[in-house]
C-alpha cells in the first residue's frame, strides 16, 4: 500500500528524497517501456509477457525464425513464405549432442504434442515403451 503525502511529509528529509527518486525512476522506466511497446512493429511471431500491474503485453519478434532451447530440446520454427508452405519445425537435442539422441515426440491432444528429451525425464520414455508394447500385443491378438 502506497503511503499518503501526509505520511511521507512526516518522514525525515532523506527518506522523502529517496521516495521521490524511486517514484521518478519508476515513471521513467514505465515511459521507456511504453515507448518501446509503441515502436514494436507487429509481425507473425510474438510472445506474451506478464507485466507487474497485472496486465499482459504482447511483444513482437522481428524475425522469420524462432529458436527455443528448453530442458534439453532445441526447437526451431521457420516461417516459409514460398508457395504458401506455412511453418516448418525442426528439433534436436540442445547443445552439441548427437542429432538423433533421446528425443520423443509425444502427441498430447488434437493438434498438440510435446517434445521431450528423455535425459530429463526417463520415466516418460519408459511409459511410452510400455504403451507401445501393449498396443503391439493387442494388435497380435
Amino acid at each position: 500500500m502506497k503511503p499518503t503525502q501526509e505520511q511521507i511529509a512526516k518522514l525525515p528529509k532523506w527518506a522523502q528524497a529517496h521516495i521521490a527518486d524511486l517514484e521518478r525512476c519508476q515513471e521513467s522506466a514505465n515511459a521507456r517501456l511504453d515507448r518501446f511497446q509503441d515502436t514494436d512493429t507487429p509481425t507473425h511471431i510474438s510472445y506474451t509477457e506478464f507485466v507487474a500491474n497485472g496486465t499482459d503485453r504482447k511483444k513482437y519478434v522481428q524475425a522469420d525464425r524462432l529458436d527455443i532451447d528448453f530442458l534439453g530440446v532445441h526447437l526451431a520454427i521457420n516461417l516459409v513464405d514460398d508457395v504458401g508452405r506455412g511453418l516448418e519445425m525442426s528439433w534436436r537435442p540442445s547443445g552439441w549432442g548427437h542429432p538423433m539422441a533421446n528425443l520423443c515426440f509425444i502427441p498430447t491432444g488434437y493438434q498438440q504434442a510435446r517434445i521431450t528429451n528423455i535425459a530429463y525425464d526417463p520415466r516418460e520414455f519408459s511409459r511410452l515403451v510400455d504403451l507401445k508394447e501393449r498396443e503391439e500385443s493387442d494388435d497380435r491378438t
